[in-house]
C-alpha cells in the first residue's frame, strides 16, 4: 500500500494428497515493526558502547568483593592505567593491584561501608600505572542488589584528576611558602611546631626553637638595592637550609625574620651545639653585583617544655631572647632565661613612662 516495502517472514510446507503434491500451505508474519525495533535497539547500543569507549575515565562493573574483579570495563582503561580493558576482563591484572598500597585499605573501608549503608560512595585516591607512574583517580559507584536484596555487582565511573590534583598541591605549597626563598612561611611554621610539640611530647624529647634576625638588611637595601637585600635573604635561607638537619624546620617568618624548628634534643647543650654551625655559616660574606656582602644575624632561642608550656609561650620566649641578643650588640646568640622576660617589660615600661612623658 502506497509503495511501503515491509518484510515478512514466511514458512511454507507442501499440501500433499494421496501421496502426490498438490499445493503449498504457508503462513506469513509482517516483522517490519520488530525488525526496526531490533535495529533501533542494536543501534542505540553501539552508540552507547561508541559514547562510554569515548568518555574520559572508566566506566565500570564489578564485582563487590576485593579484589574487585571487572566484568565490564570501558576502553578508558587503556589511556589512563596502560592496562587494556581485556587484561582485568579477563583477570590478568585486578584493580585492587593498581591502587596505591597507601590508600587501598581505606577504599576498601569505603565500599564496605557503602554496600552496607545501601548508598553510593565517592573516593579520591591514586593508582600505580603499568609504567610505575602515580596517578590521582576519584571513583564514584555504588552497589546493586539482587532481588533478595544481596549485593550483586558495583558499577560506577572512575574519572583521572591528576592535573586537578597537582594543582590543588601548587595552590596549597603556595598557601604554605614564602615565594622569594621558598621556604615554609609563618603559618606552616606555626603548624610544624604544633606537631613537633605533640611528637615530643610522646617520646619524651625536647624541642628547640631558634628566631634569627638578619643584621642589617636596612643598610644593604639602602646602599645596594632592594635586590641585593633580597639576595641576602635567599643566601640566608639557602645556607640555613643546608646547615639545618633533616628534621628540623626552617622557615621565613616575614621581613628579616626566620625561625627553625629543632625536635629530638636531650638539653640546653644539644641546642647550642646545633646553633653554633648555623651561625658561623652565616658569617661567611658573599658577592653580589660586585660587592662583598657581609651576612650577621642575632638569634634567640629557646626550649621546650623547659621554657615554656606550649608553643605560642615557646615562640614569646625566644622572642624575648632574640630581642636580649640585639640590644646587647647584634650578631650573638642568647637563650631564654626567666630574668629576661623581667628585663623586657622593664623595658616596656619604660617606654610607656617615656612616652606618656613626652606627652
Amino acid at each position: 500500500i502506497g509503495g511501503e516495502r515491509r518484510k515478512f517472514q514466511t514458512v511454507k510446507v507442501p499440501w500433499r494428497r494421496d501421496g502426490e503434491i498438490i499445493g503449498v500451505i504457508g503462513v506469513s508474519r509482517d516483522l517490519t515493526e520488530r525488525l526496526e525495533a531490533e535495529a533501533e535497539l542494536s543501534e542505540s547500543r553501539r552508540q552507547l558502547s561508541t559514547l562510554i569507549d569515548n568518555l574520559p575515565g572508566i566506566v565500570y562493573r564489578c564485582a563487590p568483593m576485593l579484589p574487585w574483579p571487572f566484568i565490564f570495563m570501558s576502553e578508558g582503561a587503556t589511556s589512563l592505567t596502560g592496562h587494556s580493558a581485556g587484561d582485568f576482563m579477563e583477570g590478568r591484572i585486578a584493580w585492587a593491584d593498581m591502587v596505591h598500597p597507601d590508600d587501598l585499605d581505606d577504599l576498601s573501608r569505603i565500599i564496605t561501608a557503602s554496600i552496607e549503608e545501601r548508598q553510593p560512595f565517592s573516593k579520591t585516591y591514586g593508582i600505580i600505572t603499568r609504567s610505575g607512574e602515580t596517578r590521582w583517580v576519584m571513583e564514584r559507584g555504588q552497589c546493586i542488589y539482587d532481588a533478595s536484596g544481596t549485593p550483586a555487582f558495583l558499577e560506577g565511573i572512575i574519572d583521572d584528576v591528576t592535573l586537578q590534583k597537582h594543582s590543588e598541591e601548587r595552590l596549597r605549597w603556595s598557601a604554605q611558602h614564602d615565594p622569594m626563598t621558598m621556604l615554609p612561611n609563618r603559618r606552616l611554621f606555626h603548624e610544624r611546631l604544633d606537631e613537633a610539640l605533640k611528637r615530643s611530647g610522646g617520646n619524651g624529647r625536647k624541642v628547640g626553637l631558634m628566631l634569627l634576625d638578619v643584621d642589617h638588611l636596612k643598610e644593604v637595601n639602602d646602599t645596594l638595592g632592594h635586590d641585593a637585600g633580597d639576595a641576602l635573604l635567599q643566601n640566608v635561607a639557602q645556607r640555613l637550609g643546608t646547615s639545618a638537619r633533616p628534621n628540623d624546620t626552617v622557615a621565613r617568618n616575614g621581613g628579616d625574620e626566620f625561625g627553625i624548628i629543632l625536635p629530638g634534643l636531650e638539653s640546653e647543650r644539644d641546642l647550642l651545639m646545633l646553633i653554633e654551625p648555623i651561625l658561623a655559616r652565616l658569617k661567611e660574606p658573599f658577592a653580589y653585583g660586585g660587592h662583598v656582602i657581609h651576612c650577621r644575624a642575632s638569634i634567640g632561642a629557646s626550649l621546650w617544655p623547659d621554657h615554656a608550656d606550649g608553643a605560642d609561650d615557646l615562640v614569646k620566649q625566644a622572642d624575648i631572647a632574640l630581642y636580649t641578643a640585639k640590644a646587647s650588640g647584634r650578631g650573638k646568640v642568647m637563650i631564654f632565661e626567666p630574668a629576661m622576660r623581667m628585663e623586657a617589660r622593664k623595658r616596656a615600661q619604660m617606654r610607656s613612662s617615656a612616652r606618656e612623658a613626652i606627652d
